[in-house]
């Protein structure tokens, strides 16, 4: 490893390496990076009176947070018009989603390309505005090709399991009929169990974009009250680890699959030696190499739900 530029210190965590101008930069990195600790705490109410306990590891973080969920204040407004020559009107709460409408919408750009051939073997050559809606498709029209890429992503998991010596529950089914006399099942990509946690590992390609963000919180919402009423008392954790490109704060990131292994086992281990659990609510949720705004993953800007955002740990990029 190359010494770091002459006045600048280091940052010695495994696997970081971060260089920083000063002390006090490099001491912020670890506390927030490293050390896991969220000193921002949002002092607002829900809206049935009670607090919402929400914390962050960035105070730009909480002030996005308050005027999102608590203010509703929707500052950028699009002022482009529609086809018939009206305003537009449509408001985000954010500049990325914003910039996302008016590019679909108003200049119709199509950037995302199916890389998938048609069953005569010429290319498909389908656009679309929107990666999910780009997934969507290859969801429904390459569904063996979507499948095989898939199985070999949850194979390379698996195998990193037993290469490490991990016993787990490959495909573990759960019935959500114990909890919820309406609701079905769902399977688990891998369970495993330590002394003090459950661990439920899902392999997310693509962040599950194509999924909807609503559909993923429910489910571990079904999967948390269905252990919990079949009388789990250890530690719940979800770890949702994408095994495919992500951003940190708009920047695309590029993590080799070594890294994103190495990251993986150590968050296990980390789970692995935990002290015992103090209850039977503790529930928590990590995100692997999702894509990130000021820390936190930036799927909380959709329909997310503002329990389930409790759960929430940190993600890891």
């Amino acid at each position: 490893m190359e010494p770091p530029p002459s006045g600048r210190v280091t940052c010695l965590h495994e696997r970081c390496n971060k260089t920083f101008a000063t002390a006090a930069g490099l001491k912020v990195h670890t506390r927030i990076k490293h050390q896991g600790l969220r000193s921002h705490a949002c002092t607002h109410a829900r809206p049935d009176g009670s607090p919402c306990a929400m914390t962050f590891a960035y105070a730009g973080a909480l002030k996005r947070h308050i005027s999102d969920v608590h203010l509703g204040v929707r500052a950028c407004v699009c002022t482009h018009a529609m086809d018939n020559g009206d305003p537009c009107t449509y408001a985000f709460t954010q500049q990325n989603n914003l910039k996302r409408h008016i590019q679909t919408v108003h200049l119709r750009v199509r950037g995302f390309l199916c890389p998938h051939a048609m069953a005569n073997g010429t290319p498909c050559n389908a656009q679309f505005g929107q990666k999910v809606h780009m997934h969507a498709h290859v969801r429904a029209v390459h569904f063996e090709e979507y499948r095989k890429e898939r199985k070999l992503k949850e194979s390379a998991i698996e195998a990193l399991l037993t290469e490490h010596g991990y016993d787990f529950s490959r495909q573990h089914y759960v019935s959500f009929r114990c909890a919820v006399s309406d609701a079905t099942w769902a399977y688990t990509d891998a369970l495993l169990l330590f002394r003090n946690t459950v661990v439920i590992l899902e392999v997310d390609e693509d962040q599950h974009d194509s999924y909807g963000v609503s559909c993923d919180v429910k489910r571990m919402a079904l999967i948390v009250e269905t252990l919990r009423t079949e009388g789990c008392s250890q530690r719940i954790v979800f770890v949702r680890y994408n095994p495919d490109g992500f951003s940190v704060n708009g920047v695309a990131r590029r993590t080799y699959r070594k890294g994103r292994h190495d990251a993986l086992i150590a968050l296990l281990r980390e789970l692995e030696h935990e002290p015992d659990a103090p209850g039977a609510e503790d529930v928590r949720t990590f995100y692997m190499f999702y894509d990130t705004t000021d820390g936190e993953p930036a799927i909380f800007r959709d329909d997310y739900d503002a329990l389930a955002k409790q759960w929430f740990v940190r993600a890891i990029v």
